[in-house]
């Protein structure tokens, strides 16, 4: 996570202390969402992103992004879906307004208030934390199953018309 210019995580203890903390909100008790599915998307994403080119094409703290934001998809996870939380009126769906993308909007936010509480925030320009949340907001919410559904049929309409 640390290829990266402005200060972004500088401080090799801010690395660690965002590690660590992302980590512990990933319960080793689920079957899936765990420490080593975090671990596995993490290195499938930076595998795919520099396979790709796409790690040349962004900016640093592109990469760190989409790199946090691979880290941190699933943090928090408690083993039910978005739809679950609709159905059973689970405080998060109140939370997050009822919206189809509950369980993601958990998950960004959480991230979210880790990078604030390590410190990786404060070490970013106004901008530069503008442009990190945008972009860690915006790909962990494109996880959520209706998101990749609608892209798929959209992907679908494209290839028939």
């Amino acid at each position: 996570l640390a290829p990266l210019g402005e200060g972004c995580l500088s401080e090799d203890a801010t690395l660690r202390q965002y590690i660590s903390g992302i980590g512990d909100h990933y319960a080793d008790r689920h079957r899936f969402h765990n420490g080593l599915h975090a671990a596995s998307v993490l290195h499938r994403t930076a595998w795919l992103a520099q396979a790709a080119g796409f790690s040349q094409r962004f900016t640093k703290l592109e990469h760190l992004a989409l790199l946090v934001a691979a880290l941190g998809v699933d943090a928090g996870h408690f083993g039910r879906t978005s739809s679950f939380c609709l159905a059973t009126e689970h405080p998060l769906a109140q939370l997050y307004l009822d919206g189809p993308d509950v369980m993601e909007h958990f998950h960004a936010a959480l991230v979210l208030g880790l990078l604030q509480e390590c410190g990786v925030l404060g070490q970013l320009s106004t901008r530069s934390k503008q442009v990190l949340r945008f972009w860690v907001v915006s790909l962990i919410l494109d996880t959520s199953v209706a998101r990749v559904l609608d892209t798929v049929s959209a992907i679908h309409r494209t290839q028939d018309s």
